[in-house]
């Protein structure tokens, strides 16, 4: 029950980062710099419900297969951290 928790948690986070990141791009003048914090919310909502899912059906393939989409997540956010440092 707790990883149910803490899943929630970093789920709600996302949303939260994932709206005010929406707003941020949208707003004019529009700055691509903000698509990509969408683009890492999205992929991480989907790779957390996918593997979640896969997990608590006892898919395991869907479980490997998760495990490419939070590579890419995980990828992402660090090519976002290096951009942002190097900035």
């Amino acid at each position: 029950m707790p990883s149910v928790v803490i899943d929630f948690i970093t789920i709600a986070l996302a949303l939260y980062a994932l709206v005010l990141s929406v707003r941020a791009f949208v707003k004019p003048p529009i700055e691509y710099y903000f698509l990509v914090p969408v683009v890492i919310c999205i992929i991480y909502l989907v790779a957390q419900s996918g593997w979640t899912a896969a997990f608590l059906t006892g898919n395991l393939w869907g479980a490997k297969y998760n495990n490419y989409i939070w590579f890419l997540f995980n990828s992402l956010v660090f090519i976002h951290l290096i951009k942002g440092a190097r900035e």
